[in-house]
């Protein structure tokens, strides 16, 4: 039982951490090009 399920535990992991990275990615470069066009639209706020 235990064996198992840190067996599947360690196979999972690696697609886990690798979509925690993607998912993190995406909402970073929405939130970049988000920021970019907010401060396009409205240039005397503008960062």
């Amino acid at each position: 039982m235990g064996i198992s399920f840190w067996g599947s535990c360690y196979e999972l992991t690696p697609t886990l951490v690798s979509t925690l990275v993607l998912l993190t990615g995406i909402s970073s470069v929405l939130a970049f090009f988000g920021l970019r066009g907010l401060a396009v639209a409205k240039p005397h706020r503008a960062l």
